[in-house]
């Protein structure tokens, strides 16, 4: 039995899928297994994985399109190791991927699930750099998903005791869904290291997995919600959607329409105790803030002292979040 698991579910990923194999046999942790579950490719995948000449590589090919969902649960199944780590065939782990997240991992015993932070190339570059504090990264997922799904790293004796897997019913937000589950069931955590180059491409997801996906996505909030205890109207859920999208073309009204959810989210939570109250307020200002920043608009930035007058510590965040952006 290896100490890690790695569950790679691959479609017509020729062009990729040698990066992204190759950055598993170069890890400097090396007690680690791989299964590949190849979902009816079409194109030279299963030729590309089959050059790998390593017997820690188990290939599964599914006859037809089983989908996503259907592939990782069957891989979840199959593996019965310490930690599983989650891979995608279009990325590429940093060669101390493994050896960084088991140490966090067998150094934190109360974290369940660490990711990382990630690096974006391709088609769109960026560095996602999330900070490693459990409810933080929590009360985030309020308004969407916090970690990169290929940089995740679990535990997996979590998942048996509590029965975790993937759903179908959010297929195309399955990650958003299951972090957040798994977050329900103990801490999460984050290396504070770029430890996964995710490639953005074209090719990822069609327009109508975009709507697909933004729809199972309100779902997941909505789901969220309901355990806060808040019930929103139509008109409070589209402003909610619009700060989850950190949608830029916003108006005043608008933002200060999500200055009263922050205040109903505050209230419910005070009840509930669903998150820890210090946190939640601070986290969802400072959300708040980084969305008024991200419109780059003129006309809000001057109404910013209207649009902060009810938040605490308004300046310092205002300066914690610009500079921030002035870092990237």
């Amino acid at each position: 039995m290896s100490t890690v698991s790695v569950i790679m579910s691959v479609y017509n990923e020729e062009r990729f899928i040698f990066d992204a194999i190759n950055s598993i046999l170069t890890q400097t942790f090396h007690d680690w297994e791989m299964v590949i579950i190849d979902d009816g490719s079409k194109d030279k995948t299963v030729d590309i994985i089959k050059t790998f000449n390593d017997g820690r590589i188990r290939l599964i090919q599914n006859e037809k399109n089983q989908g996503l969902v259907h592939n990782l649960n069957m891989g979840l199944s199959l593996v019965n190791s310490k930690y599983i780590a989650r891979m995608d065939g279009d990325d590429i782990c940093v060669p101390t991927r493994f050896s960084k997240q088991v140490e966090y991992l067998d150094k934190h015993q109360d974290v369940c699930l660490v990711g990382s932070q990630v690096k974006t190339f391709g088609d769109r570059k960026n560095v996602w750099r999330p900070n490693d504090n459990s409810e933080l990264l929590r009360t985030g997922m309020l308004l969407r998903p916090v970690l990169a799904h290929p940089s995740i790293m679990i535990r997996n004796d979590v998942l048996k005791e509590n029965n975790l897997c993937y759903s179908n019913e959010y297929k195309s937000a399955q990650d958003y869904d299951f972090i957040n589950r798994v977050a329900e069931c103990g801490k999460i955590g984050v290396v504070e290291e770029v430890l996964l180059n995710y490639r953005i491409h074209k090719t990822q997801v069609t327009s109508k997995g975009n709507a697909e996906q933004s729809n199972h996505a309100d779902k997941i909030r909505d789901e969220i919600m309901k355990k806060l205890s808040v019930s929103l109207m139509e008109t409070e859920f589209i402003i909610y959607k619009k700060w989850a999208m950190e949608h830029n073309r916003t108006t005043v009204n608008e933002y200060l329409e999500a200055r009263n959810l922050i205040h109903k989210f505050l209230i419910a939570n005070e009840k509930t105790k669903y998150y820890d109250e210090y946190v939640f307020q601070e986290n969802l200002e400072r959300l708040y803030i980084q969305w008024i920043i991200s419109s780059k608009t003129p006309s809000i930035y001057i109404r910013i002292p209207k649009l902060c007058k009810s938040i605490k510590k308004n300046r310092v965040l205002l300066l914690n979040e610009i500079i921030r952006r002035l870092k990237r």
